[in-house]
């Protein structure tokens, strides 16, 4: 799930869902500007791992990402895995608020919210690619022991 004003966190998001495909889980890569929240709560229902990203504006969240992340609060949907991630200009407080979020809702985080100012490159990609698999591969030991 993301929220991208420029871009950049668009890249990341397609990135993570590669490396989560690569890993052998079904991705649905969704944008808040082009799914309704209520489409994405029905598959966040469904999902073993919520990756969640949105750009930083005026130190926050993007308004579409917080009305998601807002509507999960109330529902409570079980999720074992997750992170977070983002791309800003100025500030970067967005991946961290989100992680606040997944943590609030249970959702065990695998490793730190990846970050970049401005427009992500390879090395950045690469990461998110990385920690897709390495989520990927942490689903399917969770699945493999219960």
């Amino acid at each position: 799930l993301y929220g991208s004003m420029w871009g950049g966190t668009e890249l990341m998001a397609r990135s993570f869902g590669e490396g989560l495909a690569a890993g052998g889980l079904k991705v649905n890569v969704m944008s808040v500007d082009a799914c309704h929240r209520s489409d994405i709560i029905n598959e966040i229902h469904l999902a073993g791992v919520l990756v969640v990203g949105s750009s930083t504006l005026n130190g926050q969240i993007l308004p579409a990402i917080a009305d998601v992340l807002t509507y999960m609060k109330g529902l409570k949907p079980v999720i074992p895995l997750g992170a977070a991630f983002g791309a800003y200009g100025w500030s970067g407080e967005a991946a961290a608020q989100i992680e606040e979020v997944l943590r609030a809702l249970k959702i065990e985080l695998v490793g730190e919210a990846i970050r970049v100012k401005n427009r992500p490159g390879g090395a950045t990609l690469a990461d998110c690619y990385e920690r897709g698999l390495l989520l990927a591969g942490r689903l399917n030991e969770k699945l493999a022991t219960s």
